[in-house]
């Protein structure tokens, strides 16, 4: 469907949106046991389609995370959910300069509180986080760093706020305490460039667009 339709929207602006991730959010998604659930089967397929017609940008969800990743010409926007904390939406403004070059301007805010629930954040955190140790367990057992057991449960509490982090979007990461392997793994989670340097835009950034070809 798409191969019929987007050819007939050149020098339009095309806004894909699917529950799925395309591209990747977490560090080997589409290969972890725990993250390739939330990567559609077809997913190269899909971005060789966008990326052939031009198409910048991909609206995705279900990782219940901020962050905004980038592969070959397509940006995907994966928003949280308003049911889970930071229980955020986004603000989207598309601008058009001077120079005919179009601009999209997001702004992510936070839903802080409900009547009823007036640190609602506050609670959500917490909740998540509570929630957090047989996941993180899980996590560290798994490929790539398959810990025995009983070391990740010993390293599991110091992980109790790693994935509030994650879905609050900007994360940067910092395990001085743990060995070499597991500290790189999870500071390889951390937003940044290439370079190594922090590069906060999953929640507030500005995304030049280019035309549709």
């Amino acid at each position: 469907w798409l191969e019929q339709v987007l050819p007939q929207c050149q020098d339009k602006l095309v806004l894909v949106m699917v529950h799925h991730n395309v591209i990747e959010h977490l560090p080997d998604q589409a290969n972890h046991p725990l993250g390739h659930r939330y990567i559609l089967e077809n997913a190269p397929v899909l971005h060789n389609i966008l990326k052939t017609a031009g198409v910048n940008l991909l609206f995705t969800g279900h990782l219940h995370v901020q962050d905004i990743a980038y592969q070959e010409g397509v940006y995907e926007i994966t928003t949280g959910s308003l049911v889970s904390y930071p229980h955020p939406y986004r603000i989207l403004q598309l601008c058009t300069d001077n120079q005919g070059k179009r601009w999209l301007q997001i702004e992510s805010h936070r839903v802080e509180s409900v009547p009823g629930w007036e640190n609602l954040t506050q609670i959500s955190r917490e909740w998540m986080s509570d929630r957090s140790y047989p996941f993180m367990v899980k996590l560290l057992t798994s490929p790539p760093l398959n810990l025995p057991d009983s070391d990740a449960q010993k390293l599991a509490p110091s992980l109790r706020y790693f994935w509030a982090h994650i879905a609050d979007g900007d994360a940067v990461f910092n395990f001085p305490e743990f060995p070499t392997p597991v500290r790189r793994y999870f500071e390889s989670f951390s937003t940044h460039t290439s370079d190594g340097k922090p590069a906060l835009i999953d929640n507030q950034t500005t995304l030049l667009l280019t035309k549709n070809q």
